[in-house]
């Protein structure tokens, strides 16, 4: 579809975010550059979905300031057009997940968190918002909130199938069932976060 604006940018989104999963870092200026050639191209929900992908893409390669950076001036760039209330909230949900919980801006997750409970439309932006909760909850040792929302991850995040949603559900649940010495289920988990993975 050569000449279709919006094929040719949701291609690139697309291939910055696989290299990612496949070792290549994603570069903070040609993401950058994409945003604006969304934002010329009035495709603005092309130009939100980069910035999410560069969120969850950039972590692990990128200092999360350098990734908030990109992020900001992205915002900037698209700020004639809010964010689709398709994808506005996981943008928010992304960012507190990749962004604000590891570097401890706590309240600022929070704040977010609160924010977007009342617009949790999609499955995915429900299972970040139940990572994201669900493991401030444990870190705080709330024992009854963590045991809700992460009781209600894990099932959800395994029926997806989706290694994006497995994984970050492990990352809280697997140390929380360890916490809570609930062996059993957790070597059972662990067995089938091993079969996902194809035990790497």
């Amino acid at each position: 579809r050569v000449g279709d604006s919006f094929a040719e940018l949701n291609a690139a989104v697309n291939l910055f975010t696989q290299e990612a999963a496949e070792g290549i870092a994603p570069k903070p200026d040609e993401i950058a550059s994409l945003v604006d050639a969304t934002a010329e191209a009035g495709e603005f929900e092309e130009g939100y979905r980069a910035i999410i992908n560069f969120i969850w893409s950039g972590s692990g390669y990128l200092p999360v300031d350098r990734i908030e950076l990109v992020v900001s001036e992205g915002r900037v760039r698209l700020a004639d057009v809010p964010a689709p209330e398709s994808i506005g909230p996981y943008l928010e949900v992304s960012a507190a997940m990749c962004l604000l919980v590891p570097s401890a801006r706590w309240a600022e997750a929070d704040a977010a968190l609160a924010e977007i409970k009342d617009h949790e439309e999609s499955a995915a932006t429900r299972l970040a918002f139940l990572a994201v909760a669900g493991g401030l909850a444990f870190r705080r040792g709330d024992a009854k909130t963590s045991k809700q929302l992460l009781e209600e991850l894990q099932p959800l995040a395994l029926a997806s199938g989706e290694l994006q949603r497995i994984i970050p559900m492990a990352g809280v649940v697997l140390p929380w069932l360890a916490r809570t010495g609930e062996l059993e289920e957790l070597r059972s988990l662990m067995d089938k976060v091993l079969a996902v993975v194809d035990r790497h």
